[in-house]
């Protein structure tokens, strides 16, 4: 995992001795940051492979967030595979992810921006669809407590108490606080994250 500036090193990193991927088993597994890194966004881009289990359950599957701040989750009981964007400023962000199947890799590219009131969705690299909002200077939390809170994956992600467990594997999951382009949306699915700033 990363999390940085676009044009700088990550500022946090996870790495497992699974050098392929990490894997969730719907139950019980999530990581945990320990701290809070997802506050006043303004514009932001996360990326990361995916292969679900199953991406249509009858719950929501918590991918990568921080509850009451910024949510990222399959919504449960859909037809396609749907992603959520939730956050306060924002509302509710449905996206269909047409190209997402169970048990094949994915990539997942979200880009937004709070003052353009926009949300986009890039799946294996192309633009899938994208969703609007009013605009606001940052990508705000719930109320004082949302700031503390802290990031997750695979867990936790929209609900302090119900885990929403994901089921599947992620990988190569990046965290950035500014919007990439969509030559930079594209290259995530061909490089491998070394650390080093790559736009």
């Amino acid at each position: 995992i990363t999390v940085g500036n676009v044009e700088d090193d990550p500022l946090f990193s996870v790495t497992s001795s699974n050098p392929y991927s990490l894997n969730f088993d719907g139950s019980g597994d999530y990581l945990d940051a320990g701290v809070p890194l997802l506050n006043d966004l303004s514009t932001f881009t996360v990326s990361f492979w995916i292969n679900p289990d199953d991406a249509m359950t009858s719950a929501r599957q918590s991918l990568v967030g921080q509850n009451d701040t910024f949510e990222i989750f399959l919504e449960k009981n859909t037809s396609v595979p749907t992603l959520v964007f939730w956050n306060d400023t924002a509302g509710n962000v449905n996206i269909p992810l047409t190209g997402l199947s169970n048990g094949e890799w994915a990539h997942i590219g979200i880009r937004g921006d709070s003052v353009a009131g926009l949300v986009e969705v890039f799946v294996n690299g192309v633009f899938a669809a994208k969703g609007t909002h009013d605009s606001s200077a940052t990508y705000d939390g719930y109320d004082a407590n949302s700031a503390a809170k802290t990031m997750k994956v695979g867990s936790y992600v929209q609900d302090d108490t119900n885990a929403n467990y994901f089921a599947g594997s992620l990988d190569e999951i990046s965290i950035w606080n500014g919007a990439l382009s969509d030559s930079g949306m594209q290259s995530r699915t061909t490089q491998k994250m070394t650390g080093s700033k790559q736009v």
